[in-house]
């Protein structure tokens, strides 16, 4: 078996002139939040994507700061905003991980990617560069009767809630799509961006969606034993932490969200098996 506790979209920012009431108050959101994320019992866990808001040096080195206080196990996926005023190679030096990474465990081969778009504010699509495809087909050839277990920010386009609006998801002319579709064993393809649960389910592949934390601040657990995914939300019972989140949520948006974040109640929590 393998487990893992994923975060949804968190956009840990930074603000130029930001009250010390305001900084205070995300200080506390953070550190509580957090701190129940490495709390939970699991292999990995995993960040989605849009870690930080701005995408500035100086979140990229503060949030990491109180992430390696607290784990070991941490995986990041990079988001859009994480790369909206770095490099791809400043972003690896700081965070010391790789941009798209492949590994095994007993339930099938696991892939991180990198499906974002450097320096490109005024294009928050994903698309995933030759280099990375190439990669990508030879980790598949090479595990041609396993089950995938994918980790990418944007979602596959038509899959998930708002995966076929503007800019969210992998573009549907990437040739991704077809290079999934057409691996047999199937798997699960965990993704973010479009600050909405949802899960779906096309022919052998599992789509699974988690909402940004503002909006829903929870923590999606996973275990995947014989083919068999389950997967549910960990709600925080914090009313000072649910305030906190809906206030850096204004703060940084100015507006309410203009979409259900929570979804159905089986996007929520499932159960997939895999032929």
């Amino acid at each position: 078996m393998v487990t893992f506790s994923i975060i949804g979209d968190l956009h840990y920012s930074i603000g130029e002139s930001e009250s010390e009431e305001m900084m205070e108050l995300k200080n506390r959101f953070f550190q509580h939040f957090l701190t129940e994320f490495f709390s939970l019992q699991s292999d990995f866990h995993v960040s989605i994507g849009d870690l930080t808001h701005h995408g500035k040096r100086e979140e990229i080195q503060s949030i990491y700061a109180k992430i390696n206080h607290l784990s070991a196990s941490f995986q990041h996926v990079l988001g859009n905003h994480d790369l909206y005023e770095l490099t791809k190679d400043e972003i690896v030096q700081l965070t010391g991980q790789p941009r798209y990474h492949a590994y095994s465990c007993s339930e099938g081969r696991v892939i991180r990617l990198d499906s974002t778009r450097e320096k490109r504010p005024d294009n928050w699509s994903g698309v995933i560069d030759n280099e990375q495809f190439y990669w990508l087909k030879q980790q598949i050839d090479s595990h041609q009767n396993e089950p995938l277990i994918i980790f990418s920010h944007h979602p596959l386009y038509n899959t998930t809630t708002r995966s076929s609006e503007f800019n969210g998801s992998i573009i549907k002319e990437d040739p991704i799509h077809e290079l999934l579709q057409n691996h047999k064993p199937g798997g699960y393809f965990f993704c973010g961006h479009c600050h909405t649960h949802s899960i779906c389910r096309e022919d052998n592949w599992c789509y699974i969606q988690t909402a940004a934390v503002y909006d829903h601040p929870v923590i999606r657990t996973v275990s995947i034993k014989n083919r068999t995914l389950k997967t549910t939300l960990h709600e925080i019972d914090d009313i000072e932490l649910k305030n906190n989140a809906k206030k850096i949520h204004d703060s940084l948006y100015e507006k309410i969200t203009p979409f259900d974040p929570y979804g159905h109640f089986t996007d929520r929590s499932r159960k997939f098996v895999l032929i």
